[in-house]
């Protein structure tokens, strides 16, 4: 039976602002849009097969391209940091992942990774460790694309490495990278400092089994170990989302899961190589589809089957309250 989870994911992440609503255009369900590195474009990604690329920088919202790639829906699009340049990746229901580039004002596919189960979900790692990013598979599966060789501006005529790991038992749904940089707290002076370190590349991944995992990459190996599972019984069903705080410079990691029966779990890490604690739990009267921070890590969304997008913030105290 092929997922339904993936739904979750027709909702844009940006919160700060409210725009005029962006006329799809798309023939079929909009399943995936999320806004460039800059909020400027908007990528959608839908069942008819289609990726389209809007300018939403304005109130006029401008529809310049439609990417035909894939021969079935297409769950979900991300893109890349701008280091890269203008650099999108698609994954769809016809066992492709799809990476675009525009060069001169026109997408082109670049590369093109056949993968064993449905692609359903796709994110591009932080720009820190070059080009690469993360696919979510239904097989269970989790693929790690990497971009060889010269590290300049565009995946054009690269090679690409492929690692793959096996992350959830009947499918992977939702997969988030770690923030690159690490903080750590040195006490070896009078007065601590906090100093920057690149962590070794992380994810967080959620799936059918209920199960929230983080994944690290063993440099020594070079294989993607099991650092972390979080306790059995938080969820009892489907996880749908799982998204990792993003640095602000504090020694600390949190990460936010939510599920099909509603249940939405937040976990936090005091500095690394602590153990990791929960700090908050609540049950919605609906189910959870996906979990996201602001860019500043400040504020929470969580939307739900019911249309609903509800935002929270952390107190003071530690604990999260609806904004």
């Amino acid at each position: 039976e092929k997922p339904q989870q993936q739904e979750h994911q027709a909702g844009c992440r940006a919160m700060s602002h409210v725009a005029p609503p962006v006329d799809g255009a798309h023939r079929e369900p909009l399943h995936a849009a999320k806004l460039d590195h800059h909020g400027k474009r908007l990528a959608t990604a839908s069942a008819d097969h289609r990726v389209r690329v809007w300018d939403v920088e304005t109130n006029m919202h401008c529809f310049p391209v439609e990417l035909h790639g894939h021969q079935g829906p297409v769950w979900d699009v991300a893109w890349s940091h701008p280091t890269f340049g203008p650099v999108l990746a698609s994954a769809g229901e016809d066992n492709f992942v799809v990476v675009w580039h525009e060069l001169d004002g026109d997408w082109c596919q670049v590369y093109r990774h056949e993968v064993q189960g449905l692609a359903v979900a796709v994110q591009f790692c932080p720009w820190e460790y070059g080009l690469q990013f993360a696919v979510a598979c239904c097989d269970g599966q989790v693929l790690v694309l990497r971009r060889l060789g010269d590290e300049g501006t565009g995946p054009s005529n690269s090679k690409w490495r492929t690692e793959a790991f096996r992350a959830h038992d009947g499918g992977t749904f939702a997969i988030c990278w770690a923030p690159a940089v690490s903080p750590s707290v040195q006490t070896s002076t009078d007065t601590p400092v906090c100093r920057l370190a690149l962590a070794p590349r992380r994810l967080v991944s959620g799936g059918a089994d209920k199960q929230v995992r983080i994944w690290r990459h063993d440099i020594q190996t070079d294989a993607w170990v099991d650092q972390h599972q979080f306790p059995s019984g938080e969820h009892s069903d489907w996880v749908r989302d799982v998204a990792w705080r993003p640095n602000v410079g504090i020694p600390e990691n949190i990460i936010a899961s939510c599920a099909e029966d509603g249940t939405v779990r937040v976990w936090r890490q005091a500095t690394d190589g602590q153990p990791w604690t929960r700090q908050a739990a609540w049950q919605l009267s609906a189910s959870a589809w996906q979990v996201a921070w602001s860019a500043t890590g400040s504020i929470m969304a969580v939307t739900t089957s019911r249309n609903q997008v509800l935002l929270y913030h952390e107190t003071a105290g530690g604990s999260w309250e609806a904004v």
